[in-house]
């Protein structure tokens, strides 16, 4: 893939989901029992231990994305694989509010909502980033 201009809005795109990530992660990470019981209670006593693994997927997945961000050409697979990873986040959260909305609280609800909505815009920046660089290489994409 070429440098520069041709992958700004993509390296843009990336870190801005490397910041979102790492946030929510860490924010899942040391307030996972508060977080279960104000979104999830239906969760029960396994609630604050899922926040926290996930908490912890989403910090590894941010380091992930920012090696990718980071690296002089990123790769077109490598950012294919975070697309993909980012879709199945927004499938995952429409699927537990379509089918386990009643194990969230009002509260719960919007906030899946808003982050699956935040998480499908970021899905649409890192396919015109990949787009645009990938165009300015002469390719088309895959």
């Amino acid at each position: 893939m070429t440098n520069g201009a041709s992958t700004g809005l993509l390296r843009t795109t990336l870190m801005a989901n490397v910041v979102f990530s790492e946030l929510s992660g860490v924010a899942m990470l040391l307030f996972g029992g508060s977080l279960a019981d104000a979104l999830v209670p239906g969760l029960g006593a396994a609630g604050p231990w899922l926040v926290r693994g996930l908490g912890a997927g989403l910090v590894v997945f941010a380091l992930l994305v920012w090696l990718v961000a980071r690296s002089a050409a990123p790769s077109v697979g490598h950012v294919h694989l975070i697309i993909v990873a980012d879709i199945l986040w927004v499938a995952a959260s429409v699927d537990a509010l379509a089918f386990a909305s009643h194990t969230f609280t009002g509260v719960g609800v919007a906030v899946v909502a808003t982050v699956a909505a935040i998480v499908a815009v970021i899905v649409i920046f890192e396919h015109l980033g990949l787009v645009r660089a990938v165009a300015a290489r002469g390719h088309a994409v895959a």
